[in-house]
């Protein structure tokens, strides 16, 4: 049987089934577009495609408004910063559905067209509107996914720098471009209600959380450094919100004096910003040689059993059939993956300056721990179906990090902790086949998944007993 993969002639739409209202959708039909406002995509495909968007990836990155949206769209269609995000919530939709997987690059491609129209008007106007931005913010989410990190990076960066224009990193936002005329633009701040606030916000925390990714990635500080004083996201879902938030900020979080109800969403704030502390930590050490790393360290692990015991304790209970909150599993999954991280540091610490014995071994206890706690949450995951599976699929992004983390602490184990070998076998084979069904092969590590295998195989293959000559006595 021939298999040739350059012979066949038929189009991408006839080879696979893709529905058929994206047939006449070439490359060419949709680079047409470049300068006009109109769309490539039939009208009656975007109600299918934001219906996608907001099933799959609104769990997880629950900072659009959909009644808002829709309203919107209702009566001022022929905006341009809310076709944009229109256009940009179809890409994703089309990302999270094969049967509308065709629409992906024209609605991608005409979302940068239209953002692209928004920058060139000359009064500004389209820069400071909600829908630019979280247009911006749901390409970078888009990009980050794709093998060109720069091209996500500077998007993302147009977001950080146009949520700085409209004031959204100060708790009661106010458009810097309404301060000096010179500077920017001079438009009178909004009159919003407590819905439009808080989705103002949620934008904010949304692109807060990219930025830490970002300067992970790139090890560089990341642009929202420092006290950040925006409210945390409140516990209802957006569209329901009425009241003003009166939620506190990252820093009163761990008052633990307050029982407050935090939501997934702020709990992923509040673990990023741990996330943060411990990237500055990791980095402080290695530059700084006075740094006092023991003080950082408990005090960051005060931080984290803070979370685990209190402040987000309601959100890590993830094992309940009932639990459809996949957001509170990919919390649960970084914050083990937080642990490993600071209690790897403290392990090369102690060693090298030759600490007793007993800090080591309780390191290496709480990575255990945590490794095992991103097995359960992996096996969790495992059992999830229909929507919620595609949800975890999709936020992969999210998680995959946190995964090779896991991943490396169990073949650490496997090599300085024999005694346990099977257990650490087994959760590798977890982890990596996981990583095979979830994680996009360009997203991976080049060769650690063979190189987990190549380790596997190895430490069940059979020891040979060294040859003793046999005695005999009579």
């Amino acid at each position: 049987m021939s298999t040739d993969f350059s012979s066949g002639t038929q189009s991408v739409n006839e080879t696979f089934d893709v529905d058929p209202v994206f047939q006449g959708l070439s490359p060419s039909s949709y680079s047409e577009v470049g300068s006009q406002a109109s769309s490539a995509i039939p009208a009656a495909v975007f109600p299918r495609l934001h219906a996608s968007f907001f099933d799959v990836f609104y769990p997880v990155l629950p900072f659009i408004n959909p009644v808002r949206f829709h309203a919107e769209l209702a009566q001022c269609p022929d905006s341009i910063p809310l076709q944009a995000l229109s256009h940009a919530i179809a890409a994703l939709g089309a990302l999270a559905s094969n049967e509308l997987s065709g629409a992906l690059e024209a609605c991608y491609n005409q979302a940068r067209t239209l953002l692209e129209l928004c920058e060139r008007q000359e009064n500004g106007a389209a820069l400071v509107d909600i829908n630019t931005l979280q247009t911006y913010v749901l390409l970078s989410v888009y990009e980050f996914r794709q093998p060109n990190f720069a091209r996500a990076w500077m998007t993302l960066g147009r977001a950080m720098r146009l949520a700085k224009i409209m004031g959204l990193d100060k708790k009661n936002p106010q458009p810097a471009v309404s301060l000096d005329q010179d500077l920017f633009i001079t438009l009178p701040p909004p009159l919003l209600d407590p819905a439009q606030m808080e989705e103002r916000r949620r934008t904010f925390w949304q692109i807060y959380i990219l930025d830490t990714y970002a300067a992970m990635r790139t090890k560089s500080p990341p642009v929202f450094d420092g006290q950040v004083s925006v409210s945390l996201p409140c516990p209802c879902d957006l569209s329901n919100v009425t009241e003003v938030n009166n939620m506190p900020n990252l820093q009163q979080a761990f008052d633990t004096s307050k029982n407050v109800p935090f939501s997934s969403f702020a709990g992923a704030i509040i673990v990023v910003y741990i996330y943060r502390r411990c990237f500055d930590h990791a980095h402080t050490w290695f530059s700084e040689p006075s740094y006092s790393f023991w003080d950082t360290h408990y005090t960051i692990d005060k931080a984290i059993l803070q979370c685990r015991n209190s402040i987000i304790a309601h959100l890590l209970n993830t094992s309940s059939p009932a639990s459809k909150d996949i957001l509170a599993l990919i919390l649960r999954m970084n914050l083990a993956g937080l642990e490993i991280k600071l209690h790897e540091l403290a392990i090369t610490k102690a060693e090298k300056d030759k600490l007793p014995t007993a800090l080591i071994t309780e390191a290496i206890l709480r990575c255990q721990s945590a490794a095992m706690d991103i097995v359960e949450s992996i096996r969790i995951g495992q059992r999830l179906t229909g929507g919620e599976m595609e949800t975890f699929r999709q936020a992969n992004l999210f998680y995959a990090k946190t995964m090779t983390k896991a991943i490396q602490a169990y073949m650490w184990m496997l090599n300085h902790l024999k005694n346990n070998a099977p257990t650490h076998i087994n959760a590798l084979r977890l982890l990596v086949s996981s990583m095979k069904e979830l994680i996009d092969a360009k997203h991976l590590r080049p060769g650690l998944l063979e190189q987990v295998d190549a380790k596997v195989a190895e430490a069940e293959r059979p020891k040979k007993r060294p040859f003793l000559p046999s005695t005999h006595s009579f």
